[in-house]
């Protein structure tokens, strides 16, 4: 490793904190996206969550004095278009739930050479989003302690690189022999929390589903195995870490087992093991430590674990990283540099987006108050809640697609279609958008984070999987019901038959000659009157029948009619919109 490397990787980190995102499908608990997300509000009620109330206008009392939380909501809420202002804080289609109950989060991992380390991380914030249809997002916002030593570079990396995975990746041999002992590959080997009492302990029903005061200690080595589906699970599951299954409480996150109610609420990860994360990192003299070591600085911005290599991947491969994953848009170079000028850019990954600047820069990166680290804990944080709940959402309804062309036999298949296209429908009006503020910075960023997530490619791709899925079943559904039409057709064509048959015997075609007898039974009758009889008989029931055969005519042209435009309304509406 060069002297420069080694030196930047030991440079200490001013300023650090991080958000992490981790992203869950709602499953059971209902028919509706309603009743669904009704059962998640409801279920957490009961415990430690308190549900956040929507932004409103402050009174006119307030606004003499108002607190500095007022002030930071309404900097973070203007930052916005109306239409994303409605989505965030207008409390129909995204429930914000806060957990104040966790002060604290202690990791400690071993490296290669077996040193185990120790890091104390205080929990600023703990947030849950309910987003209709179906999604949850789960906010764990951390910080390095002001008053703790200081990390350094390569700790930050570890850290950004560890802390994000709901699992681990793989395992690798701890060194012993025989090979009886393993390690999580980029994972944590413990972790702690810190829990206040923050519940009425005499209150039952909140008591029994939060934890009590104190530490809380997780094996990531070994409790990450409760999460993993058994042979004798329904459904499919991915592990996720113990740590996060008991901030998730009572939310139930294990797989479905065999005999389990198929409506019981639960969640179950979308992605793998990396949550999105949103980091902030402040250095002195960051520009000199960027151009001493662009290696370190890329492990940064890729969230990536310390490396002894001069770059973690190919010069080639690098090439144009800056120029794809930077926004430099406040990166000062050369005269700038002299006019007082303090450098800081914004990285963007698929999974990540770091914020780096220069601890010195008092008058805008460190200002807490309308400066950078105001807009990385407000407006930044929602835009990228924004872009993960957007392709949270367009997943979750891929896979309500691929559910759905598996029970097209089920006779409610066409009502399960329909409703979950009003789903889809109820996003695309609603939460789907390209821009999210006015700033011309928060359009750009907004843009190349989506870019980034393939969000718009992943629209595309499930708007169209509607239409093939709609066109099919608008198809079977023409079909079943010609052959309902053929089969009432060949009815219509015996009934038809039958009442002219009987028409004809009923008339009275015949002459009838003169007023003879004819015993019938032991009873003396007249002859004419048997005929003018079996005439009667006979148009009764010729009556009977066309009444009987026009009746089922018009309920199965009712049906036919009802069921052509229920297959055809939604899908015809959608296109002539562009919606679908």
């Amino acid at each position: 490793m060069v002297n420069g490397a080694v030196s930047a990787a030991a440079k200490e980190v001013d300023r650090f904190e991080l958000m992490l995102m981790h992203v869950f499908r709602i499953e059971g608990a209902g028919e509706t996206v309603d009743e669904r997300m009704a059962a998640v509000r409801d279920t957490l009620k009961l415990s430690g969550w308190r549900e956040c109330e929507p932004v409103k206008r402050p009174q006119q009392s307030e606004l003499a004095q108002p607190s500095v939380e007022q002030l930071h909501r309404y900097q973070e809420a203007m930052y916005f278009h109306p239409f994303v202002q409605r989505l965030l804080y207008g409390g129909q289609d995204l429930y914000l739930f806060k957990r104040e109950n966790v002060q604290a989060l202690t990791v400690r991992y071993r490296e290669w050479n077996g040193e185990l380390w120790e890091a104390g991380l205080l929990v600023r914030d703990c947030e849950l989003a309910v987003c209709a249809p179906d999604a949850v997002v789960l906010t764990l916002y951390l910080a390095w302690p002001d008053e703790a030593k200081r990390p350094t570079v390569k700790q930050v990396q570890r850290l950004l690189d560890t802390l994000r995975r709901a699992y681990p990746p793989y395992f690798t041999p701890d060194g012993s022999e025989p090979l009886t002992k393993f390690s999580p590959g980029h994972c944590l080997h413990q972790v702690s929390l810190n829990w206040t009492s923050a519940v009425d302990p005499m209150d039952e029903h909140h008591a029994r589903n939060e934890p009590t005061a104190g530490t809380t200690n997780f094996e990531s080595c070994q409790d990450f195995w409760l999460g993993w589906p058994d042979a004798d699970d329904a459904g499919e599951s991915f592990p996720l870490a113990a740590h996060l299954r008991e901030l998730l409480k009572p939310l139930r996150c294990e797989p479905m087992h065999i005999g389990d109610q198929a409506d019981s609420l639960r969640l179950v990860q979308l992605g793998d093991d990396r949550a999105f994360t949103l980091a902030y990192v402040a250095i002195n003299e960051v520009r000199d430590f960027v151009t001493r070591s662009r290696g370190d600085f890329i492990r940064l911005g890729c969230l990536d674990d310390p490396g002894a290599n001069l770059l973690p991947y190919a010069a080639d491969f690098l090439r144009d990283f800056e120029a794809n994953h930077c926004y430099d848009c406040f990166w000062y170079a050369g005269k700038e540099l002299d006019s007082g000028y303090y450098p800081s850019r914004i990285v963007q990954t698929p999974y990540s987006m770091l914020y780096l600047g220069d601890n010195r820069d008092e008058d805008f990166f460190v200002d807490e108050r309308a400066g950078a680290l105001a807009h990385f804990r407000g407006a930044y944080r929602r835009m990228c809640l924004v872009a993960v709940a957007q392709r949270a959402l367009l997943l979750n309804t891929a896979w309500h697609l691929a559910q759905l062309d598996t029970e097209r036999e089920k006779p409610d298949h066409l009502a399960r279609l329909q409703r979950f296209y009003g789903d889809f429908l109820r996003f695309t009006q609603r939460a789907w958008f390209f821009e999210v503020s006015p700033q011309m910075q928060g359009q750009e960023l907004f843009l190349r984070q989506q870019t980034h997530l393939k969000t718009r490619e992943l629209y595309e791709e499930v708007r169209q999987e509607w239409k093939d899925v709609l066109e099919v079943a608008q198809l079977e559904q023409t079909a079943r019901f010609n052959r309902q039409a053929s089969v009432l057709t060949q009815v219509a064509a015996i009934l038809g038959f039958g009442s002219l048959i009987v028409g004809v015997l009923g008339a009275n075609f015949l002459e009838i000659q003169g007023n003879k007898s004819q015993v019938v039974f032991g009873v003396p009758l007249k002859v004419e009157l048997m005929w003018r009889g079996v005439e009667l008989g006979g148009l009764m029931i010729s009556l009977v029948l066309l009444l009987g055969f026009g009746c089922l005519a018009y309920w199965g042209w009712r049906r036919i009619k009802k069921g052509l435009e229920s297959a055809t309304t939604h899908s015809v509406t959608g296109l002539a919109r562009g919606r679908v």
